[in-house]
């Protein structure tokens, strides 16, 4: 568990001016909870920066993005299942699209002053995997009718439930037909 803070970075002062990205590698041991926090519009003396923020894993997969959580200033918080390594993107709004691996990709952006700050929870383990044993498939109505089908998912870890996954393996003529909805107890 951790926590990091830069304060008074510029976004846009780097050799791709207004396609400049800022990435942070982040080294994690195990699993845990992953944060990261912009202040620009809310500095003492506010600056103009309006951030996106990103989470890639070490392949370059984005993982977790955000916009505008506190006014213009940018938050995330992920929680990630094994350790490794991890990257937080901050860029400028509209370049929420650059591609993390390619330097100067994406588009012209906002830039500026800001502050970041990062925390990271570690858990003790990395993973609790909750599988649903169904004995038989479940039932998709045909095409052309409706219905609902549910089923239920007991986790029966008693620490707080800080981030759900939940995978689905879907065989379907008509994937497009389907509605799933996933609700908390």
């Amino acid at each position: 568990s951790g926590s990091a803070l830069y304060e008074s970075v510029t976004l846009g002062d780097g050799l791709q001016a207004a396609l400049d990205v800022d990435l942070y590698k982040i080294t994690l041991p195990r699993g845990g909870l992953i944060t990261a926090e912009i202040t620009a519009a809310n500095l003492d003396l506010p600056s103009d920066f309006d951030s996106y923020l990103r989470l890639f894993d070490a392949t370059g997969e984005e993982l977790a993005n955000n916009d505008q959580f506190n006014g213009r200033d940018s938050y995330l918080d992920f929680f990630v299942t094994t350790g490794g390594t991890y990257y937080v993107g901050v860029s400028g709004f509209p370049n929420f699209d650059y591609d993390p691996a390619v330097a100067g990709s994406g588009r012209s952006q906002s830039s500026g002053v800001y502050n970041i700050g990062f925390g990271y929870q570690r858990i003790a383990d990395d993973r609790v995997t909750v599988a649903s044993d169904l004995s038989e498939p479940l039932p998709i109505p045909a095409v052309g009718t409706q219905g609902t089908m549910s089923t239920q998912l007991t986790v029966t870890d008693a620490r707080e439930i800080k981030d759900l996954n939940v995978r689905l393996d879907i065989d379907h003529t008509y994937v497009s037909d389907l509605a799933i909805t996933l609700i908390a107890p």
